[in-house]
């Protein structure tokens, strides 16, 4: 007798072709498919009428780590349906060490962070019980700071070597591949030979290149080529992040872009690239001062900030990019320590009003009142580019969030893509915007992640495989998290289970902790 019988339901299975209306069972932690007309019982039977059942999301951008994870199990991913989350993203990951990167970590458990490498950070999944499965990406920035800290120059021989170990050790240990960052410090300091050598490493043992680009904005056309370019000539297959065209200027420029990307792939190149459905994305304030301004961390970044000459340049060059192309009131602040917590919720113009500061002096004082800690979520694309990216073939769809936990007072206004990114593209591309069938949007939620990442037996709803499911109504499943209210549960989501555990029911996270660290495939 198996665990459970799921009946009545239309299983769309994930690789894209049409749905049918057929049982599954659930034994232990995988899936058995009974034969046409085969008499099953089950323990545990869940009447599906009406409902879809399809494999549970795989979002391959997340950013959840050992913080989030410690507190949430994994929440605000299973109320949207997701079962495993690949992290390391943008070139960030709290492993190998670097005091800097280290710090979130540090205050949330006792571990001895000084051991370098991978091994004791990703033990520490081991130690503590997940619920749902996570992978990980070596995050290019985290190992270019352990090694050479936030210097604006090219590696030496030895620190490329070192890098290059690093990387070995990571992808021994698991790692989908690596992630490079190169909007943030240390990674926009990195040139593209070195890049190159590095992403050979991840090549030999199969891994991807997935990347935040040198350039969303003015330059993205550019970061394309420098994407492709990099894999290339490594050899590593490529996953560009979030991709988007950041700035009124630059809108519609992403057709140009899918357009390399395609010819790349008739290339004979292995081409995605990952999309969250909005039109804000959401990153660290500092991130939008120049590059030169964050060359030796954020020490160096401070003492510049309050240089009456550096000062003066910096809000010269700040003004000259995002003045007109965003606009001060599409910088909307969302973490603030509790001497600023009043100016929480409000964008730059008017918390400028308030202190009577232009705008950007005011983004540059509360930078050093915050020493360079603040979110914030930031207005800047296009909804017709938002379709054109959903709508090639090659996209996957990502969160770029994080695990939270459900209702949490500690995180006030994250970008609602932590509740809602996967409901919201169901939606608003597949049920509003018919850009696809529910058969493709699901492939893109799941088998085209599972491929790329070359995991082991998951994506799909087939005999063997892991008994990851999500069932939801499909004229009800939708988002309901918004920028003013980001801890709202998603519509029309019945039940999750990972590896066969219930996990997610009726609204409540019941936090089975049958989640694994997934690894790929060799």
């Amino acid at each position: 007798m198996s665990d459970v019988l799921i009946k009545n339901g239309l299983v769309v299975d994930g690789s894209g072709n049409k749905g049918e209306m057929r049982p599954i069972l659930i034994q232990g932690d995988k899936l058995l498919l009974p034969k046409t007309g085969e008499e099953v019982q089950a323990k545990v039977v869940v009447d599906a009428q009406g409902l879809v059942v399809a494999p549970g999301f795989i979002d391959i951008h997340s950013h959840t780590t050992l913080t989030t994870l410690v507190q949430s199990k994994g929440g605000s991913k299973l109320s949207q349906g997701i079962t495993t989350e690949v992290t390391g993203n943008c070139g960030s990951f709290p492993a190998p060490f670097s005091a800097d990167s280290q710090e979130a970590e540090l205050s949330t458990r006792d571990i001895d962070w000084s051991l370098p490498g991978y091994r004791n950070y990703l033990q520490q999944f081991t130690n503590i019980p997940i619920s749902h499965n996570l992978g990980f990406l070596i995050g290019h920035g985290s190992l270019r700071a352990a090694v050479m800290g936030y210097d604006d120059r090219k590696p030496t021989a030895a620190e490329l070597e070192r890098m290059k170990e690093y990387i070995a050790e990571g992808m021994k240990m698991g790692a989908m591949g690596m992630s490079t960052g190169l909007g943030y410090p240390p990674g926009i300091f990195a040139e593209i030979d070195e890049l190159v050598e590095l992403y050979k490493v991840v090549a030999d043992f199969g891994g991807i290149h997935a990347t935040h680009m040198r350039e969303e904005g003015d330059e993205l056309l550019e970061s394309i080529d420098e994407s492709i370019e990099i894999s290339r000539r490594s050899g590593a297959a490529l996953q560009v992040s979030h991709l988007k065209a950041v700035g009124k200027p630059n809108w519609g420029k992403v057709v140009t872009a899918i357009e390399k990307l395609e010819a790349a792939k008739k290339e004979g190149m292995d081409v995605n690239y990952d999309f969250y459905p909005y039109t804000a994305c959401s990153t660290g304030l500092s991130s939008q001062l120049p590059n030169w301004v964050h060359e030796g961390g954020w020490s160096k970044a401070e003492g510049r900030l309050q240089d009456p000459q550096s000062r003066a340049r910096i809000l010269a060059e700040v003004r000259a990019k995002l003045e007109e192309a965003v606009g001060w009131h599409n910088f909307l602040i969302t973490s603030l320590s509790e001497k600023n917590r009043a100016m929480e919720g409000k964008d730059l113009a008017e918390i400028a009003a308030i202190r009577g500061q232009h705008p950007a002096e005011a983004m540059l004082d509360l930078l050093l009142e915050e020493q360079g800690n603040i979110w914030m979520v930031k207005f800047s694309m296009a909804d017709e580019d938002v379709y054109t990216v959903a709508a090639s073939e090659l996209s996957m769809v990502g969160s770029d969030g994080n695990a939270l936990v459900l209702n949490d007072p500690n995180n006030r206004k994250p970008h609602p893509r932590s509740y809602g990114a996967f409901p919201r593209a169901l939606k608003l591309l597949w049920r509003e915007q018919r850009l696809f069938s529910l058969e493709t949007a699901i492939a893109k939620m799941t088998s085209a992640p599972a491929t790329k990442l070359k995991l082991d037996r998951r994506g799909l709803i087939a005999d063997g495989y892991f008994a990851d499911l999500v069932i939801f109504d499909p004229q009800e499943v939708g988002d309901t998290a918004t920028y003013a209210n980001p801890h709202s549960l998603a519509a029309g989501i019945h039940s999750v289970y990972v590896n066969g555990a219930l996990a997610y029911e009726g609204d409540r996270f019941l936090d089975p902790k049958s989640g694994i660290m997934v690894r790929p495939l060799k």
